[in-house]
């Protein structure tokens, strides 16, 4: 499988959803083109990550390098990076993405318009001031959706990692596909080695609170429904006393879920434990027998050990859950 560098828009967000015009490239690009993002103000690519849209597997996206029909029928395993005006960054691999053609992106086109996704998408360009008015009516479908992968197959950097000057693989600035050789580093993935913050991504203008809540809200009702459809709960209830959600067990004990959608789970961990531990205790009161962290990042090694080192030096009943939007699971508490 060939291994490749390829460029994707700018995004704060995760590329789960858009993060505005802010940030994106405005200079011309290639012949003195103007660049689509600086046109418009987004990228397609700003739902790369995207973990709720999903057709039989799959997440069906767009990379302008696969835009060439050449590509059609290849697998390739793609290094992702974006740039500011100042710096180049690593933000992730695909390690199978698949490149469609014209019939299986007609297909994804039509799917995406019938679940309303479209003009979901849509809503959450107009919301972070992009010009939306042409977005998927002039174009055709592969133009649109020309990749599909599953998420098992993806690389999420913790935070995006800046790429050092005397770093040669990438020799053009272009959003075309270039060839990782056999001295390519790519990133590092053990997080003790990120030593290089990236303030410019953590640099938010705007407030994203109606997006982000339709991402937690959207986690929120389709793990309500899996407790709700568990054998161990016999009590579930959403929003009361501001918990995410309330679950009662057999003998009649409390389980609180706090939803986090910040990545990775370290992440989420952090922004969940303050809250959920008041929603138990405060002011002195225990009203839960167990407190379950969840969200949509994979809990690593360095997490379970976290978690239960809190478990056995505090003696306070926090756990941690995993959910996959793609297949609708939720797994087992670490």
């Amino acid at each position: 499988m060939d291994k490749k560098i390829a460029r994707i828009c700018w995004n704060t967000e995760g590329w789960r959803y858009p993060s505005g015009p802010d940030g994106k490239i405005q200079a011309k690009g290639y012949q003195g083109k103007v660049p689509h993002e600086a046109e418009y103000g987004y990228g397609h690519e700003e739902w790369l990550f995207d973990r709720f849209r999903i057709k039989g597997g799959y997440h069906y996206a767009f990379l302008q390098p696969l835009n060439h029909k050449c590509h059609i029928g290849k697998t390739y395993d793609v290094y992702l990076y974006t740039r500011t005006k100042r710096s180049k960054y690593y933000v992730g691999r695909i390690k199978k993405a698949y490149s469609i053609d014209e019939e299986e992106a007609q297909e994804a086109y039509s799917y995406y318009k019938q679940q309303g996704w479209l003009k979901e998408m849509r809503e959450e360009l107009k919301e972070k001031g992009a010009d939306s008015k042409y977005f998927f009516q002039t174009r055709p479908p592969r133009e649109s959706f020309n990749v599909k992968f599953k998420f098992e197959d993806v690389i999420e950097l913790e935070e995006p990692q800046i790429i050092s000057p005397e770093d040669k693989s990438i020799k053009s600035q272009r959003y075309l596909f270039q060839p990782a050789g056999k001295n390519f580093q790519g990133f590092q993935l053990d997080e003790d080695e990120l030593k290089l913050k990236n303030i410019a991504l953590r640099e938010r203008s705007g407030s994203s609170a109606t997006t982000y809540e339709l991402y937690h809200d959207k986690m929120q009702n389709d793990i309500g429904q899996l407790l709700n459809q568990s054998e161990k709960y016999t009590n579930v209830k959403m929003e009361e006393n501001r918990v995410d959600i309330k679950a009662m067990t057999h003998d009649g004990k409390w389980h609180f879920f706090e939803i986090k959608t910040d990545r990775p789970c370290r992440l989420s961990i952090r922004a969940a434990l303050g809250q959920i531990m008041e929603y138990s205790y405060w002011p002195d009161v225990v009203k839960a027998e167990r407190l379950i962290i969840v969200s949509d990042s994979k809990a690593g090694l360095k997490a379970r050990r976290y978690l239960e080192h809190i478990r056995n030096k505090f003696g306070l009943p926090i756990y941690y859950r995993y959910f996959d939007a793609a297949s609708n699971t939720l797994s087992e508490e670490i």
